[in-house]
């Protein structure tokens, strides 16, 4: 296995500009992935339960094969992105999907489109990696974990360190009905503490009600905001129809 942890860090590029993106639940449903821990194993020890959560993740990854929705994602960004942007993922997520597709598609290099070729997994992530490596990973945390259990890493100081006063935010799939997606809440106060004015956010998302929820909080808790979204929408008809809000914000040339 490739040791992404370092790979690419330290190569520089004349990008100033970073566009955040959290991916959610939903981002994973809409690539064929679904995952819910079964209530009665909420019952069970705590590290019994994230030794089944590894197994069962890891296991119905292998029947997900081909993640299209990610893939012309990547491929879009990797054809559209503007020379003064890069783009940084992170995920509320277990399953790997998503750095999956990125070793297939860049499996040498870290594109200069690309901030750093590790998709910054907050809740943890059944990916192996290697144990004797100094880049340490967020273990798996439980939507039920008490809050010491949140151990600040070399992966979360990283990610947060990147995501620390930018301005350009774009929300995929996130459900603060889904509990292991609650995590975005105390993201954006930490990155409200970096911001001085005019962060813009891009929600995307198929569900009414979660697209509410998220663009309410959003509204709520950071200074001076714009949302760049007002209305629902799935994540694979926003990509056909050419991601027209980060085209108007120059993240992406226009097409």
């Amino acid at each position: 296995m490739p040791n992404k942890e370092n790979k690419g860090r330290t190569e520089e590029h004349n990008r100033t500009n970073r566009c955040i993106w959290f991916f959610g639940s939903g981002a994973s449903i809409e690539n064929g992935f679904e995952y819910k821990e079964p209530e009665e194993r909420k019952k069970k020890d705590r590290n019994e339960r994230v030794m089944l959560i590894h197994k069962d993740v890891s296991a119905k990854m292998q029947k997900v094969s081909n993640v299209p929705i990610y893939k012309e994602l990547l491929l879009n960004l990797a054809s559209y992105t503007s020379k003064n942007w890069q783009h940084l993922f992170c995920t509320t997520n277990w399953d790997y999907l998503l750095q999956r597709e990125i070793d297939r598609l860049f499996p040498e290099k870290k594109p200069p489109w690309l901030n750093d070729n590790l998709v910054f997994h907050l809740n943890g992530t059944v990916e192996p990696h290697s144990e004797d490596s100094v880049f340490t990973r967020q273990s798996i945390l439980l939507p039920d974990d008490p809050l010491d259990y949140r151990k600040r890493t070399i992966e979360t100081n990283i990610a947060f360190t990147k995501i620390f006063a930018q301005k350009m935010f774009v929300v995929v799939g996130m459900s603060l009905n889904y509990e292991i997606d609650r995590i975005l809440p105390p993201i954006i106060e930490y990155i409200n503490d970096g911001i001085n004015f005019g962060p813009k956010w891009l929600i995307v998302n198929k569900c009414k009600n979660d697209f509410n929820l998220v663009d309410r909080y959003i509204k709520d808790t950071i200074r001076g905001v714009t949302l760049l979204r007002r209305e629902e929408i799935t994540f694979e008809k926003w990509l056909k129809n050419g991601m027209q809000e980060l085209q108007r914000e120059g993240v992406l040339i226009s097409t």
